[in-house]
């Protein structure tokens, strides 16, 4: 049986703004947690290689230039980083670039 969290992103209601508000009012919380408990601990699926490889070595996979130009920025970033460099941002938090790809789930 698919937890119940799987089955509401297909609602109707859920997916018109129109209707998103009345459909949130009338949602039971500790059901959506307990779905999302569920869906977490015992049947999300799981990687099963390290995502960290060597190949991450501060080189655009093309190894040429292209029209990714977020992947040249991840790289770039990525590259200053190793060589020190501080990324701040306004509120003073200091950014860590750990690698220049990251997987969604």
């Amino acid at each position: 049986m698919k937890p119940p969290l799987i089955e509401l992103y297909k609602k109707e209601e859920l997916n018109q703004v129109s209707r998103f508000l009345n459909f949130m009012k009338n949602m039971e919380m500790s059901g959506i947690i307990d779905s999302y408990k569920q869906l977490r601990d015992k049947e999300a699926p799981r990687r099963q290689n390290s995502y960290f490889v060597d190949s991450h070595n501060g080189i655009t996979s093309s190894g040429s230039a292209s029209n990714r130009r977020e992947e040249h920025l991840a790289v770039a970033l990525f590259n200053r980083s190793r060589a020190n460099e501080v990324f701040k941002l306004p509120d003073g938090r200091v950014l860590e670039f750990i690698d220049y790809q990251t997987p969604f789930a």
